[in-house]
């Protein structure tokens, strides 16, 4: 038995789908819109403070989250934007900075501060999606304005893939008090060359076997890199997925267990050849 999640969240071929490699399901679409610059014209900062007692130190802690328009596209579930509106004004648009091929839109919804119980009848979010490649000229590339179901975390594939240098959204309605939206994502392919192989990949196992430090040199235009691990070559089953920064420190092995290790760049263009795998005892 074995598990692949490399690249889990991303869009993946359902089960039924023939595919060559039945090991791999995987697209191949990467993430467009990562930390690109976006623009809403609801802005407002909102802030909740949470206060936590500290009863063991002593004090109380205040913990405060901002919910700005940058939370909407970090790949972190658990931050969010939250509009100072809810109507049919407001859009969001994401400058992808250059042309892509893209291919679908995922967006995840949130519940801030919702008073909706249970499952009533008008839950549904409703808005469209439009795409531009010179910010001036607008195409609808998906129109859910009378979407009648709910749909909290809202997967669109493109039946015809577009190229487009802007994605925007056209909220309509969502049957909570605030549109708050956690993730906008979009998802295809660029133009531009793949990421370099990783150099000076490196593995250390720490004094405590459970635990071992990967390093590797940070590559140029990366958006991120996915490490591999296994208990032989041919079975780098596992992997985990970090963004922006190298280096990565693996506490998943079992102590007297011997593994093996690689690592790969990804950006919106694809990914790059995996490392020489690495081995430890």
């Amino acid at each position: 038995m074995y598990v692949n999640t490399a690249y889990g969240d991303y869009p993946h071929f359902l089960p039924d789908t023939k595919v060559d490699n039945h090991k791999e399901r995987f697209t191949g679409w990467m993430s467009l819109s990562y930390n690109k610059p976006v623009k809403t014209n609801s802005p407002l900062v909102t802030k909740e403070i949470n206060v936590v007692d500290e009863s063991d130190s002593g004090y109380m802690l205040e913990q405060i989250k901002e919910f700005d328009i940058a939370k909407i596209n970090d790949e972190e579930i658990r931050s969010y934007w939250v509009s100072e509106a809810n109507n049919d004004s407001i859009y969001v648009k994401v400058d992808l900075e250059q042309k892509m091929k893209v291919k679908a839109i995922q967006i995840n919804f949130q519940d801030f501060n919702s008073d909706i119980y249970g499952r009533p009848d008008d839950l549904k979010q409703q808005f469209v999606i439009e795409s531009s490649l010179d910010g001036k000229a607008w195409g609808i590339i998906s129109d859910y304005s009378e979407n009648t179901r709910d749909m909290p975390h809202g997967y669109i594939e493109l039946k015809n893939p577009v190229d487009a240098r802007y994605i925007r959204y056209n909220h309509v309605y969502c049957t909570n008090k605030y549109l708050s939206i956690s993730e906008f994502r979009i998802f295809g392919n660029g133009y531009e060359a793949k990421p370099e192989t990783p150099s000076n990949f490196a593995v250390k196992r720490q004094a405590d076997r459970r635990n071992a430090n990967l390093t590797w040199d940070k590559v140029e235009n990366a958006t991120g890199y996915v490490i591999y691990w296994g208990i032989s070559k041919d079975k780098l089953n596992l992997s985990a997925l970090m963004y922006d920064t190298p280096n990565y420190e693996l506490r998943a092995l079992t102590a007297d267990q011997s593994y093996y290790y690689q690592v790969e760049a990804f950006n919106e263009n694809g990914i790059s050849t995996k490392s020489d795998i690495l081995y430890t005892e």
